[in-house]
Protein backbone atom coordinates (compact mmCIF):
# COMPACT_ATOMS: atom_id res chain seq x y z
CA UNK A 1 0.00 0.00 0.00
CA UNK A 2 1.87 3.37 -0.91
CA UNK A 3 0.86 6.95 0.46
CA UNK A 4 -1.82 7.75 -1.63
CA UNK A 5 -3.55 4.80 -0.56
CA UNK A 6 -3.51 4.92 2.94
CA UNK A 7 -5.12 9.12 2.46
CA UNK A 8 -8.14 7.34 0.79
CA UNK A 9 -11.07 8.52 2.20
CA UNK A 10 -9.68 11.09 4.92
CA UNK A 11 -11.30 14.32 5.74
CA UNK A 12 -8.26 16.20 7.38
CA UNK A 13 -9.66 17.94 10.13
CA UNK A 14 -7.36 18.61 13.07
CA UNK A 15 -7.62 21.47 16.07
CA UNK A 16 -4.38 23.74 16.37
CA UNK A 17 -3.15 23.14 20.18
CA UNK A 18 -1.50 25.55 21.73
CA UNK A 19 2.00 23.77 23.24
CA UNK A 20 4.60 25.31 25.12
CA UNK A 21 7.51 22.87 25.31
CA UNK A 22 9.37 23.90 28.83
CA UNK A 23 12.45 21.88 27.80
CA UNK A 24 13.81 24.39 25.16
CA UNK A 25 16.73 25.81 26.96
CA UNK A 26 16.93 28.95 24.17
CA UNK A 27 13.33 29.73 23.43
CA UNK A 28 13.87 33.04 22.70
CA UNK A 29 16.24 31.81 19.48
CA UNK A 30 13.89 28.73 18.72
CA UNK A 31 11.03 31.22 17.97
CA UNK A 32 12.72 33.47 16.12
CA UNK A 33 13.68 30.88 13.38
CA UNK A 34 11.15 28.28 13.49
CA UNK A 35 7.36 28.30 13.39
CA UNK A 36 6.00 25.66 15.36
CA UNK A 37 2.36 24.43 15.18
CA UNK A 38 1.12 21.50 17.17
CA UNK A 39 -2.36 19.84 16.62
CA UNK A 40 -4.30 17.47 18.61
CA UNK A 41 -4.94 13.53 17.61
CA UNK A 42 -7.97 12.50 16.46
CA UNK A 43 -9.80 10.46 19.40
CA UNK A 44 -8.61 6.86 17.84
CA UNK A 45 -5.14 8.33 18.37
CA UNK A 46 -5.89 10.26 21.41
CA UNK A 47 -4.74 7.04 23.93
CA UNK A 48 -1.08 6.98 22.08
CA UNK A 49 -0.51 10.51 20.79
CA UNK A 50 0.01 13.68 22.42
CA UNK A 51 0.23 15.69 19.64
CA UNK A 52 1.55 16.40 16.33
CA UNK A 53 3.93 19.20 15.32
CA UNK A 54 4.53 20.92 11.66
CA UNK A 55 8.00 23.42 11.75
CA UNK A 56 8.79 25.90 8.99
CA UNK A 57 11.62 28.25 8.72
CA UNK A 58 13.37 30.19 6.23
CA UNK A 59 16.55 32.86 6.88
CA UNK A 60 18.20 34.57 4.33
CA UNK A 61 22.06 33.28 5.56
CA UNK A 62 22.87 29.74 3.92
CA UNK A 63 24.88 28.48 6.25
CA UNK A 64 23.60 25.36 8.89
CA UNK A 65 22.75 27.24 12.67
CA UNK A 66 21.76 25.39 15.94
CA UNK A 67 18.42 26.93 17.38
CA UNK A 68 18.47 25.35 19.96
CA UNK A 69 19.27 23.09 22.96
CA UNK A 70 16.42 20.54 24.15
CA UNK A 71 15.84 18.81 27.59
CA UNK A 72 13.07 16.26 26.45
CA UNK A 73 10.58 14.39 28.46
CA UNK A 74 10.77 10.43 28.87
CA UNK A 75 8.31 10.10 25.42
CA UNK A 76 9.66 8.78 22.31
CA UNK A 77 9.15 11.20 18.89
CA UNK A 78 8.30 10.39 15.91
CA UNK A 79 10.54 13.47 13.03
CA UNK A 80 9.73 13.48 9.44
CA UNK A 81 12.68 15.34 7.92
CA UNK A 82 13.99 16.18 4.43
CA UNK A 83 16.82 14.21 5.48
CA UNK A 84 15.11 10.99 6.30
CA UNK A 85 12.49 9.98 9.03
CA UNK A 86 13.34 8.02 12.48
CA UNK A 87 11.70 7.33 16.04
CA UNK A 88 13.36 8.76 18.70
CA UNK A 89 13.55 7.01 21.60
CA UNK A 90 13.86 8.86 25.03
CA UNK A 91 17.18 10.72 25.59
CA UNK A 92 19.45 10.86 28.52
CA UNK A 93 21.10 14.09 28.13
CA UNK A 94 20.11 16.94 25.38
CA UNK A 95 18.81 17.18 21.96
CA UNK A 96 20.33 20.25 19.78
CA UNK A 97 18.58 20.91 16.74
CA UNK A 98 20.62 22.04 13.60
CA UNK A 99 18.70 24.16 10.57
CA UNK A 100 19.59 25.08 7.00
CA UNK A 101 18.61 28.35 5.23
CA UNK A 102 15.19 26.54 4.58
CA UNK A 103 12.77 23.86 5.10
CA UNK A 104 10.26 21.57 6.91
CA UNK A 105 10.01 18.83 9.37
CA UNK A 106 7.31 17.46 10.81
CA UNK A 107 6.74 14.48 13.55
CA UNK A 108 4.22 12.89 16.30
CA UNK A 109 4.93 13.46 20.09
CA UNK A 110 3.28 10.00 22.42
CA UNK A 111 2.42 9.78 25.43
CA UNK A 112 4.49 8.96 28.16
CA UNK A 113 4.46 4.77 27.43
CA UNK A 114 2.40 5.97 24.18
CA UNK A 115 4.67 4.10 21.90
CA UNK A 116 4.90 0.70 23.28
CA UNK A 117 1.65 -0.70 21.34
CA UNK A 118 3.55 0.48 18.28
CA UNK A 119 6.62 -1.18 19.78
CA UNK A 120 6.95 -5.08 20.40
CA UNK A 121 9.49 -5.36 22.84
CA UNK A 122 10.73 -3.07 26.23
CA UNK A 123 11.16 0.62 25.47
CA UNK A 124 14.49 0.84 27.17
CA UNK A 125 15.99 -0.40 23.39
CA UNK A 126 14.59 2.11 22.32
CA UNK A 127 16.80 5.08 25.04
CA UNK A 128 19.08 7.35 23.10
CA UNK A 129 18.52 5.90 19.74
CA UNK A 130 17.00 6.66 16.27
CA UNK A 131 15.63 3.81 14.57
CA UNK A 132 14.90 4.54 10.59
CA UNK A 133 10.87 4.77 10.54
CA UNK A 134 10.65 1.79 7.96
CA UNK A 135 12.04 -0.55 10.29
CA UNK A 136 8.42 -0.02 12.34
CA UNK A 137 6.28 1.62 9.79
CA UNK A 138 7.15 -0.38 6.16
CA UNK A 139 4.52 2.27 4.42
CA UNK A 140 7.16 4.80 5.54
CA UNK A 141 9.41 4.59 2.61
CA UNK A 142 11.01 7.68 0.85
CA UNK A 143 8.55 8.59 -1.43
CA UNK A 144 5.47 8.44 1.24
CA UNK A 145 7.93 11.13 3.47
CA UNK A 146 8.78 13.02 0.66
CA UNK A 147 4.79 13.27 -0.05
CA UNK A 148 4.38 13.53 2.99
CA UNK A 149 6.23 16.75 3.50
CA UNK A 150 5.13 18.50 0.52
CA UNK A 151 1.10 18.02 1.23
CA UNK A 152 -0.28 21.79 0.82
CA UNK A 153 -1.04 22.46 4.02
CA UNK A 154 -0.68 21.34 7.65
CA UNK A 155 -3.60 19.44 7.37
CA UNK A 156 -2.23 17.83 5.09
CA UNK A 157 0.46 16.75 6.53
CA UNK A 158 -1.20 15.53 9.89
CA UNK A 159 -3.81 13.59 8.59
CA UNK A 160 -0.93 11.55 6.92
CA UNK A 161 0.65 10.68 9.87
CA UNK A 162 -2.49 10.19 11.99
CA UNK A 163 -3.45 7.33 9.16
CA UNK A 164 0.20 5.73 9.19
CA UNK A 165 -0.49 5.40 12.83
CA UNK A 166 -3.80 3.99 12.10
CA UNK A 167 -2.51 0.94 9.61
CA UNK A 168 -0.46 -0.45 12.63
CA UNK A 169 -3.83 -0.43 14.38
CA UNK A 170 -2.32 -0.42 17.98
CA UNK A 171 -4.39 -1.95 21.05
CA UNK A 172 -4.93 -0.09 23.80
CA UNK A 173 -3.06 -1.28 26.80
CA UNK A 174 -4.14 -0.96 30.95
CA UNK A 175 -0.27 -0.72 31.67
CA UNK A 176 0.24 1.15 29.84
CA UNK A 177 -2.21 3.62 31.14
CA UNK A 178 -0.60 3.30 34.17
CA UNK A 179 2.80 4.54 33.12
CA UNK A 180 1.47 7.32 31.64
CA UNK A 181 -0.31 8.15 34.89
CA UNK A 182 3.44 7.55 36.71
CA UNK A 183 5.25 9.95 34.83
CA UNK A 184 2.04 12.56 34.67
CA UNK A 185 2.33 12.18 38.94
CA UNK A 186 5.73 12.68 38.99
CA UNK A 187 5.44 15.76 36.82
CA UNK A 188 2.70 17.48 38.99
CA UNK A 189 4.08 16.47 42.51
CA UNK A 190 8.11 17.16 43.10
CA UNK A 191 7.53 16.06 46.56
CA UNK A 192 7.10 12.20 45.58
CA UNK A 193 9.54 9.80 45.99
CA UNK A 194 9.73 6.34 43.71
CA UNK A 195 8.85 4.70 47.21
CA UNK A 196 5.66 6.94 47.79
CA UNK A 197 4.77 6.35 44.16
CA UNK A 198 5.10 2.98 43.72
CA UNK A 199 2.58 2.64 47.47
CA UNK A 200 -0.05 5.09 45.58
CA UNK A 201 -0.19 3.11 42.61
CA UNK A 202 -0.16 -0.31 44.21
CA UNK A 203 2.81 -1.63 43.45
CA UNK A 204 6.34 -3.18 44.62
CA UNK A 205 9.17 -0.71 44.09
CA UNK A 206 10.90 -2.99 41.95
CA UNK A 207 7.23 -3.62 39.79
CA UNK A 208 7.44 0.44 39.38
CA UNK A 209 10.92 -0.10 37.73
CA UNK A 210 10.07 -2.71 35.49
CA UNK A 211 6.94 -1.01 34.31
CA UNK A 212 8.95 2.46 33.88
CA UNK A 213 12.10 0.38 31.98
CA UNK A 214 8.88 -1.85 29.37
CA UNK A 215 7.12 0.91 28.53
CA UNK A 216 8.84 4.52 29.44
CA UNK A 217 12.27 3.78 28.86
CA UNK A 218 13.87 4.85 31.77
CA UNK A 219 13.45 4.20 35.49
CA UNK A 220 11.41 6.37 37.91
CA UNK A 221 14.39 8.05 39.56
CA UNK A 222 15.70 8.97 36.32
CA UNK A 223 12.03 10.67 35.54
CA UNK A 224 11.79 12.86 39.02
CA UNK A 225 14.92 13.72 38.20
CA UNK A 226 14.20 14.89 34.73
CA UNK A 227 10.55 16.43 35.42
CA UNK A 228 12.40 18.66 38.45
CA UNK A 229 14.77 20.16 35.98
CA UNK A 230 12.54 20.45 33.19
CA UNK A 231 11.08 23.11 35.87
CA UNK A 232 13.88 24.27 37.20
CA UNK A 233 14.37 25.67 33.45
CA UNK A 234 10.70 27.21 33.66
CA UNK A 235 11.30 28.91 36.87
CA UNK A 236 15.09 30.25 35.32
CA UNK A 237 12.90 31.71 31.79
CA UNK A 238 10.11 33.13 34.01
CA UNK A 239 11.59 34.54 37.14
CA UNK A 240 13.29 38.32 37.35
CA UNK A 241 15.72 37.45 39.99
CA UNK A 242 15.58 33.16 40.61
CA UNK A 243 15.86 32.26 44.22
CA UNK A 244 17.61 29.04 44.39
CA UNK A 245 17.27 28.46 47.56
CA UNK A 246 13.40 28.34 47.27
CA UNK A 247 13.30 26.56 44.00
CA UNK A 248 15.73 24.43 45.33
CA UNK A 249 13.51 23.52 48.85
CA UNK A 250 9.96 23.14 46.38
CA UNK A 251 12.07 20.50 44.09
CA UNK A 252 12.50 18.37 47.58
CA UNK A 253 16.32 18.94 47.33
CA UNK A 254 18.19 17.80 50.51
CA UNK A 255 21.04 20.95 50.18
CA UNK A 256 21.13 23.64 47.47
CA UNK A 257 24.04 22.21 46.60
CA UNK A 258 22.51 18.65 45.50
CA UNK A 259 20.79 21.03 43.32
CA UNK A 260 23.16 22.63 41.97
CA UNK A 261 25.22 20.09 41.16
CA UNK A 262 22.68 17.97 39.71
CA UNK A 263 21.52 20.71 37.26
CA UNK A 264 25.71 21.20 36.41
CA UNK A 265 26.00 17.28 35.95
CA UNK A 266 23.80 17.93 32.97
CA UNK A 267 24.29 21.20 31.45
CA UNK A 268 27.96 21.44 32.22
CA UNK A 269 26.99 25.10 34.00
CA UNK A 270 25.39 26.16 37.02
CA UNK A 271 21.87 27.60 36.87
CA UNK A 272 23.48 31.24 37.40
CA UNK A 273 25.53 30.50 34.62
CA UNK A 274 22.25 29.56 32.33
CA UNK A 275 20.36 32.67 33.58
CA UNK A 276 23.25 34.57 31.80
CA UNK A 277 23.90 32.96 29.03
CA UNK A 278 20.03 32.90 27.99
CA UNK A 279 19.81 36.79 28.54
CA UNK A 280 22.81 36.85 25.94
CA UNK A 281 20.94 34.91 23.37
CA UNK A 282 23.47 32.50 22.91
CA UNK A 283 21.83 29.40 20.88
CA UNK A 284 23.90 26.71 22.05
CA UNK A 285 23.53 26.49 25.63
CA UNK A 286 25.28 22.84 26.77
CA UNK A 287 27.69 20.45 25.42
CA UNK A 288 25.99 18.58 22.72
CA UNK A 289 24.43 15.00 23.55
CA UNK A 290 22.60 14.33 20.61
CA UNK A 291 22.68 16.54 17.73
CA UNK A 292 19.57 16.78 15.09
CA UNK A 293 20.50 18.31 11.64
CA UNK A 294 17.47 18.92 9.53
Amino acid sequence: MRHHEIMDNITPSFNEKFYLHKGILNPENYKSHVTLRCYEPSPEMAPFVELYFVARWERIDAEDIVVSDILTRPVVNIFFTTRGAFISGVTNGVRSFQIGPAGIYAGVKFHPGGFRPFYNASMAFLTDKRVPIEQLFPKADGMFVSALLAAKDDQGIVAQMESLLKSSAPKYDVRGLLARRAVERIETDHSLTVELLAAELGVTVRGLQRLFQNYIGVGPKWTLKRSRLLHTLGYALEAEKPNWTTISAELNYSTQPHFINEFKYLFGITPTQYVKLISGASAAIVPKSQMMVI
